[in-house]
């Protein structure tokens, strides 16, 4: 998956919540694998920080740009003053100099201007489809902790509560690094309860099946 640009990924999430079911009495809401979909944003997360570079790159490709052709037209007019110097006509050499400097300058400016609004376009929509992605991220785990909830202890059911008013509030006032960090303190936290339900689930089992055979040998024992 490292050879899959943003887009491409996107669209694999897309795809699937798109064909994925719908969950049980909701037509809103769908089941999707977790740790598929979690790979998908994490390889995601990983490809932003290229996806800006390149703009950067961009950006100082053009200052570079500019750079250089200034210093072309400032070797052009010394060697312009300089070849006035040996020709008797010396205006008419420094205004064919000028004009050819006025055309490089304004070809590297034209030049800068649309490198410019090349990586301004870039950053700005991996910015918007960095902030889709984490939005959609964060409404899909309030679901998945609003119905975690109904197995946890009322002490760990609360603490859920708490980190999904931080999520939500996070998404209705659209700050993007704060719902980050809510995003990660949830899920977090609903993978450690999710450990100890299965633990305490399995333990329960394990002293059901235990009052079962001593009950069975309790009766064995006064037949």
């Amino acid at each position: 998956m490292a050879n899959n640009d943003v887009q491409h990924l996107l669209d694999m999430l897309y795809e699937m919540i798109d064909g994925a079911k719908n969950a049980p009495l909701t037509s809103d809401k769908c089941i999707l694998n977790r740790d598929e979909a979690l790979d998908l944003l994490d390889e995601i997360r990983a490809q932003l920080p290229v996806e800006l570079s390149r703009a950067q790159e961009l950006i100082r490709a053009k200052e570079d740009y500019v750079k250089a052709a200034k210093r072309d037209v400032e070797r052009m007019m010394q060697q312009a003053e300089q070849d006035a110097k040996n020709k008797v006509s010396e205006t008419e050499v420094l205004g064919i100099a000028r004009e050819k400097s006025h055309e490089i300058i304004k070809k590297a400016e034209d030049r800068s201007r649309e490198m410019y609004r090349v990586a301004n376009e870039y950053t700005e929509d991996a910015l918007r489809r960095k902030s889709a992605e984490l939005r959609n991220r964060g409404e899909e785990l309030l679901y998945q902790a609003k119905s975690a909830q109904k197995k946890l202890r009322p002490e760990d059911r609360e603490r859920i509560e708490t980190l999904r008013k931080r999520v939500k509030g996070a998404l209705d006032q659209k700050d993007d690094h704060a719902l980050e960090d809510a995003i990660a303190d949830l899920t977090q936290a609903l993978q450690a309860v999710g450990r100890f339900t299965d633990d305490s689930a399995s333990s329960s089992e394990d002293g059901a099946m235990d009052a079962s055979f001593t009950s069975g040998e309790s009766g064995s024992s006064q037949n």
